[in-house]
């Protein structure tokens, strides 16, 4: 798909007022809160104006004075909503001299939001580690949610440059990149090599990526961790080779080289270095040494259950190194995604198999205290894939969450021994079927897949539509916006089709999704 810039100013604004506003949806206004020192604010004009205006948040987030624990929540929450239903016309630059200045700039104004994200991670730190968080829980999530957004703001503008093949600086070509990665390196680290006991973090563009990364209470943008181990030794291979430990669905817990890992692909790549270099490398050492004396395949943990090392999920490969190296003094997450309140709402995540109101979601590791980012690198011809199938699992959780839909497997006609019926196909592709794989998980793992193609089938010919239109892609309110007249128009289709049952003009009426998933009480 072609891509374009013109949500970042929507996000960039987001970030800016949010950070200096709260917003009375009562009386239609802005208001500062009484007790902090505000500052003026003016949404840019043009596109030559965003970088004085990203200057002016990262000054407002440094303010220790104005952005503080108790004041964060009001500062980011206020303006959300009413900011994404806002037109992204109107931040739109209009004229060719505008793109030229953009061309120029575009690359550096990324970079400035990336530091608006660090920066909004120490701030974070400092109020854990000054204990500030203890009166104001709610200011994490909404740092999740402003780094969220920030990070959809600079893959807007990379797409945009993407896209007019103005890549001047800041990019690195992998070996088995089919195109440039756009990167990031913090400071210092423009040179940079993996170390025993650095996390990498992902996301790839698939549906089971997006339900991973959108399952928690708040939604994140990665769906797998995994831990790196550098054979320092030589005792295992050629001395200083790059291993990646990791959890698969399939494959159960294994080691790869590092040069296979990449070939997987992903749509954005994160990694993390602990502050210890000693413990990292214990971390890494007890994780590797655990794999390789293991007397059994250790199994991929489908319950995603914290409380043992019996079976693995990918987080937990991090978790155990860690725990391990520091003698238990080290257990992460800190900061743990809720999933209670979908856990009480819904029981999807309950037939899925998956235990406990808390989880160690590969995002979490964003506010990890004493972990830094140090690199972070994506692909720009894959991310508004990604932002569109965000938006499909947010709206199918929220769906199943607040309007009772559920997968249904009666309807979509599917097979009662599905789980003998789908390991002998995988078997004669010669893919293994993991044995600690529950039934329920496999329906819904295959049902889900069915659902979010029908939706992307209508969805990315729609992108494809409003671009060859407009010039610009949808942002993430134009393809919620989307979703829910596109479910409206095909659960009216599902009735029509119900009640021709039996009757030759069944055969008339067109359904795409309903019939795998649907409320079973009509049409909301």
């Amino acid at each position: 798909m072609k891509k374009n810039y013109s949500v970042a100013f929507i996000f960039l604004s987001f970030v800016f007022i949010a950070c200096s506003t709260n917003y009375d949806t009562k009386k239609d206004i802005y208001r500062a809160p009484s007790s902090i020192k505000m500052f003026s604010f003016r949404a840019p004009a043009s596109s030559e104006e965003l970088g004085d205006r990203v200057d002016d948040v990262y000054k407002f987030i440094s303010d220790k004075n104005s952005f503080r624990a108790d004041s964060c929540s009001g500062h980011i929450d206020g303006i959300t909503d009413f900011l994404m239903l806002r037109g992204s016309e109107k931040f739109i630059p209009k004229t060719e001299e505008e793109k030229k200045v953009f061309e120029k700039e575009g690359l550096g104004l990324v970079k400035k939001i990336m530091a608006i994200r660090l920066k909004l991670k120490e701030r974070h730190q400092e109020f854990y580690e000054d204990k500030s968080l203890n009166e104001a829980p709610d200011c994490t999530s909404s740092v999740r949610k402003a780094m969220r957004y920030a990070r959809f703001m600079e893959e807007f503008i990379v797409e945009w440059l993407y896209g007019r093949k103005v890549y001047t600086d800041g990019v690195i070509k992998l070996d088995h990149a089919k195109t440039n990665l756009q990167y990031f390196a913090r400071p210092g680290f423009e040179d940079f090599t993996f170390k025993s006991g650095d996390v990498l973090v992902v996301r790839a563009a698939s549906f089971v990526s997006a339900t991973i990364a959108r399952i928690g209470d708040e939604d994140g943008q990665l769906s797998h961790g995994a831990l790196v181990y550098v054979d320092e030794s030589g005792l295992n291979g050629p001395k200083g080779k790059v291993y990646v430990m990791e959890a698969l669905i399939t494959d159960g817990v294994l080691i790869t080289p590092i040069e296979e890992w990449q070939k997987s692909g992903h749509a954005r790549s994160l990694v993390f270095r602990y502050k210890d270099e000693v413990v990292a490398k214990k971390a890494a050492q007890s994780m590797f040494d655990f794999i390789k004396k293991s007397n059994k395949k250790i199994n991929y943990d489908f319950r995603m259950d914290m409380s043992s090392y019996n079976e693995l999920f990918c987080t937990e490969v991090i978790k155990f190194g860690y725990d391990k190296a520091t003698n238990g003094k080290l257990i992460l997450p800190t900061f743990k995604t809720q999933v209670d309140t979908f856990q009480e709402n819904s029981e999807f995540l309950t037939e899925m198999g998956i235990a406990g109101d808390f989880l160690f979601a590969p995002s979490d590791m964003e506010l990890e205290p004493d972990f830094n980012l140090i690199l972070e690198w994506r692909d720009p011809g894959t991310s508004a894939k990604v932002r569109i199938q965000d938006g499909i699992l947010s709206k199918m959780l929220k769906l199943m969450e607040d309007d009772g839909y559920k997968l249904s497997f009666e309807d979509a006609g599917l097979m009662v021994n599905l789980k003998g019926v789908i390991a002998n196909a995988m078997r004669h592709f010669g893919i293994k079927m993991p044995s600690n794989m529950t039934e329920g998980f496999l329906k819904h793992f295959i049902l889900l897949e069915l659902v979010t193609k029908k939706i992307e089938a209508h969805m990315f010919p729609v992108e494809d539509r409003q671009y060859l239109q407009t010039g610009f892609s949808m942002n993430y309110s134009d393809i919620l916006e989307e979703l829910e007249s596109y479910r409206k128009d095909d659960c009216k289709n599902y009735e029509k089709f119900k009640a021709a049952m039996g009757s030759e003009n069944s055969a008339d009426v067109k359904v795409d999704f309903h019939t795998m998933f649907n409320s079973g009480s009509g049409c909301i």
